[in-house]
């Protein structure tokens, strides 16, 4: 009885580590119309509180929006008309810098806003266009079209042939189609949605990093946005789940098991 109580608990926490994996990346918000499509398989459509698997790409159309929130506390932001390519990613609360990311921005425009993973281990996060690679250190990039630019902290800027930029906060890159790198003034850059971008600002403070079950950002993370994507289970609070789980079926399956002693045993009287 009591390997069978045992056998259930573990099947159920199973199915709590696998909901938890699948609730790494989280759409806090979407509006219009917001695609993801994984590796080989088929567009759907996104709304609020969607998951997104690794290794799929948020596309938007002409009314489309998206915040994309990783359990690290990344926040991916696109806007209307835009393509991003969400890689590779794994995270783990305890060593955050063993955690990976992977960011392709594609098209369009988009904003990128470190999380734990990039403030443990910087080169553990790759940020990419089709030109250029980006080293980040503690930073807020935004992207339009061909350009880069820095909102805060510091990246490094490299293109195919070997070519790189540190650029900083309040300076802009051009990245062209054959990888020249060009250093372009802000007040230049079209193609940006001002609005999106200054709600996202505002609804972002400087949190310190690592409280909640989904952890908080190591750059600056909503409150509302760690609210609205709450619900995973991660690190530290998945273990104490799955601990509290387990010694409650076995206290459950022991007491069972005891009380069924009790009866053989007084049924023999």
């Amino acid at each position: 009885m009591l390997a069978r109580k045992l056998c259930i608990a573990l099947v159920a926490l199973l199915a709590i580590a696998g909901q938890a994996m699948a609730s790494q990346i989280t759409v806090v918000t979407a509006s219009g119309d917001v695609k993801t499509t994984p590796v080989g398989g088929k567009s759907t459509a996104v709304v609020s509180g969607s998951s997104i698997e690794p290794n799929s790409v948020i596309s938007t159309g002409a009314d489309g929006k998206a915040v994309v929130k990783f359990e690290d506390g990344q926040i991916v932001a696109v806007t209307a008309n835009s393509s991003t390519k969400i890689g590779d990613y794994y995270y783990n609360a305890a060593k955050p810098e063993e955690g990976r990311s992977s960011v392709q921005f594609l098209s369009g425009a988009m904003r990128f806003i470190t999380g734990l993973i990039g403030k443990a281990n910087p080169k553990n996060v790759g940020l990419t266009t089709p030109q250029a690679t980006i080293g980040i250190r503690g930073t807020v990039v935004d992207f339009a079209g061909n350009t880069v630019t820095v909102q805060n902290g510091v990246v490094s800027i490299t293109n195919a042939a070997g070519q790189s930029v540190t650029l900083t906060a309040g300076n802009s890159l051009a990245v062209s189609a054959n990888g020249v790198l060009t250093q372009v003034p802000i007040s230049s850059i079209s193609g940006v949605d001002g609005t999106f971008y200054q709600s996202l600002q505002s609804s972002l403070t400087g949190a310190a990093a690592g409280s909640g079950a989904a952890g908080a950002s190591a750059g600056a993370i909503s409150a509302s946005v760690s609210a609205a994507a709450g619900g995973a289970l991660s690190g530290a609070a998945l273990s104490s789940a799955i601990a509290s789980a387990i010694a409650s079926a076995v206290a459950v399956a022991s007491k069972d098991n005891t009380t069924t002693d009790h009866h053989a045993t007084t049924s023999h009287h």
